[in-house]
């Protein structure tokens, strides 16, 4: 009866998938569910394929991974079944060939959005002569874990104008110099460099986001050649090979995003030729060997003083309060190694107000009166931001200088929240106080004790900085001889003091 079709047609629309090769049948196994509004207002069995054919029309968003379609089945079923498709993804599918791909494409005149990521194209010698008309619009494609060249990357690229966002990951491309500009170059007796810049942006004219994560890519000079692409906004180099930077950077005119996590980087140099960038703005730097042994507050910190641009570090924003405690942390710690100590009136003083435009900079550097000599002219290439924050924020001593140290208190003090979870201090409300910044964690714990009723034995000390978000861990001081500027904690941040089980 009425109620046993109902039933064996629900049946029918949560079985497994099965190996159908045809793209609408795939579609329809993956969004058979929405035949279940047929019946929402009682409707009858008869509507079930109407409502169906209606809603895959409607279909926008199309994920298929690991699905087993192999091509695009009977000619014009993808059109009239589910031609309004502007995103698919097909990615892990058994697809060798670009022709499959073309049949599929081709009845989707909305596509812009295409996910091919771990499928094992045959490279192209040339494109087919409909491989523009059908992929032209394309303005996101994905193409990692395919092991494709990139120089095959290019040739496909040069039908797709409108290209925005690449995803080129887990290729293990070395270069991005295409042998075929250098063979241009060396052909008409011309700069390479500039050949190599010409032929990107004629393939990748409006490039914006381009992601090459876990590739073999080992030196900067073979990530150079993007240097040129007028548009490129966000670039992803984590997980490969570059030991380096450059001091200074040419192009890269509109790169605001740069991630390179996990990437042997061991010299503050490279950190700090990144701040000569013209347009970053939001950079990702963990997993350095660089910051071995390094707190991750002490890293965030060195990084900020180091990076005038930054206004996002590690996806989380970088504050104007943690910009100015980083900044002077940094210069009371190179004030320890100053090749001696500066002259009193050396440094101009900032007009109030607030911080210094560009211009007013540039007039204050230029009446620094800083010593001579080849010891304090190799302590400024070593430290590139020294100049301008001294310019910024003025003479800063290191704590414990003793008597020749003329900081004044209050530089020296952070204003730090202090709460406890302990069970007995539940019914206490955060305080908040003002530490030297030189002040051991031991002296906190004991301190804290104090406060909380905790024993210091069986406190836990954790850190949470400025502007951290609920979900992030908060970071544990847990060497007691260390001091709280040794773990980068600045002034706006809180201390949190857990008591360990006793048990």
């Amino acid at each position: 009866g009425l109620v046993g079709a109902k039933r064996k047609t629900r049946e029918m629309a949560v079985e497994p998938f099965e190996a159908v090769s045809a793209f609408v049948a795939q579609v329809e196994k993956k969004y058979a569910y929405v035949t279940d509004t047929a019946y929402t207002d009682g409707g009858l069995v008869g509507a079930d394929r109407a409502g169906r054919e209606q809603a895959l029309h409607r279909l926008e968003r199309v994920f298929l991974p690991d699905a087993g379609v192999t091509g695009a089945g009977e000619h014009g079923a993808i059109a009239a079944a589910c031609g309004a498709i502007e995103e698919l993804d097909l990615e892990g599918n058994p697809i060798s060939e670009w022709q499959p791909l073309l049949d599929i494409a081709v009845q989707l005149p909305r596509l812009h959005w295409l996910g091919l990521n771990r499928l094992p194209l045959q490279p192209l010698d040339a494109l087919p002569d409909t491989f523009g008309a059908t992929l032209g619009g394309l303005r996101t494609l994905c193409l990692s874990r395919t092991g494709m060249a990139w120089e095959q990357l290019l040739l496909i690229a040069s039908a797709m104008p409108h290209l925005a966002e690449l995803h080129f990951c887990a290729n293990g491309v070395v270069s991005l110099e295409p042998a075929s500009a250098r063979g241009a170059a060396e052909a008409e007796g011309g700069e390479e460099g500039r050949a190599v810049g010409n032929l990107l942006c004629e393939r990748l004219p409006a490039l914006r986001t381009l992601w090459l994560e876990d590739n073999h890519l080992a030196s900067w000079e073979g990530v150079a050649p993007l240097a040129s692409l007028p548009h490129l906004e966000a670039l992803n180099l984590s997980g490969n090979r570059i030991a380096s930077l450059p001091r200074a950077h040419s192009g890269f005119r509109s790169l605001r995003r740069l991630l390179l996590r996990s990437n042997p980087i061991s010299d503050w140099a490279s950190i700090d030729g990144l701040d000569s960038l013209p347009a970053l703005s939001d950079a990702a730097l963990r997993d350095l060997p660089l910051f071995g042994g390094m707190s991750a507050s002490s890293q965030r910190r060195l990084v900020i003083a180091r990076m005038g641009s930054l206004a996002t570090l590690n996806g989380s924003e970088v504050r104007r309060r943690e910009r100015e405690d980083a900044e002077r942390f940094y210069l009371r710690s190179l004030s320890e190694s100053y090749p001696e100590p500066l002259p009193e009136g050396s440094v101009p003083h900032a007009p109030p107000g607030g911080a210094p435009s560009p211009e007013q900079l540039e007039q204050l550097m230029r009446r620094l009166q800083l010593p001579e000599g080849e010891a304090w002219s190799a302590f400024g290439e070593e430290h590139p931001r020294w100049r301008a924050l001294l310019c910024l924020h003025g003479v800063q001593r290191a704590a414990g200088g003793g008597a020749a140290a003329s900081g004044t208190l209050s530089a020296e003090l952070i204003e730090l929240t202090l709460r406890s979870t302990a069970a007995a201090a539940g019914h206490l409300p955060p305080l908040t106080r003002r530490l030297p910044s030189s002040l051991p964690v031991k002296s906190l714990k004991a301190m804290a004790g104090a406060l909380f009723k905790v024993e210091p034995a069986r406190q836990v000390v954790l850190y949470s900085r400025p502007g951290a978000h609920k979900n992030d861990i908060p970071e544990s001081l847990d060497d007691e001889l260390k001091r709280l500027c040794d773990y980068g904690v600045i002034g706006g941040g809180e201390i949190i003091i857990e008591e360990e089980d006793g048990s």
